[in-house]
């Protein structure tokens, strides 16, 4: 799926967050971030969670799950180029969900010569199958993927 976006500047949180989470990020998506996000306000809006590759979460001492963050490998496709980052959004919501931010090893906005308003294309990956305590159901959901693709 791709879908279009404007770059913005933030709220400057993108490196306390990676600050804050940089040992977690880094043995979860096996880089090692730049200290910053790039913002990217997208034409509209979009629940990231089913597109997620990775969670970041935890369990907490009463035994329930919290995840802090969402990420998945999106393409950035600006002026003819695409990089590869990773898109992730923070399970607290601080911005709404037209709004993706961008981690990679690198300051994509320099890196890509991106300014405010700038628009740019992200390719997500495929939506991930939602998960099954029945055995083989995950095989009828290939299926019925398959076939809703074809057009049957």
């Amino acid at each position: 799926m791709k879908i279009k976006g404007k770059i913005f500047s933030g709220f400057g949180r993108g490196g306390d967050l990676i600050k804050k989470w940089g040992p977690r990020i880094t043995h979860l998506l096996k880089i090692s971030p730049y200290p910053g996000t790039l913002n990217v306000r997208l034409q509209e809006p979009i629940n990231i969670a089913p597109y997620a590759t990775i969670e970041m979460d935890y369990i907490l001492s009463h035994g329930k799950r919290h995840i802090d963050a969402y990420f998945m490998p999106v393409k950035l496709v600006f002026k003819d180029k695409t990089e590869e980052c990773w898109g992730m959004r923070d399970a607290d919501k601080t911005y709404n969900n037209d709004v993706l931010e961008l981690l990679s090893t690198k300051n994509l906005k320099e890196v890509a010569n991106l300014k405010d308003g700038d628009e740019v294309e992200i390719e997500l990956p495929e939506k991930k199958r939602r998960k099954t305590k029945v055995p083989g159901f995950g095989i009828i959901q290939e299926f019925m993927e398959r076939k809703t693709r074809a057009g049957a």
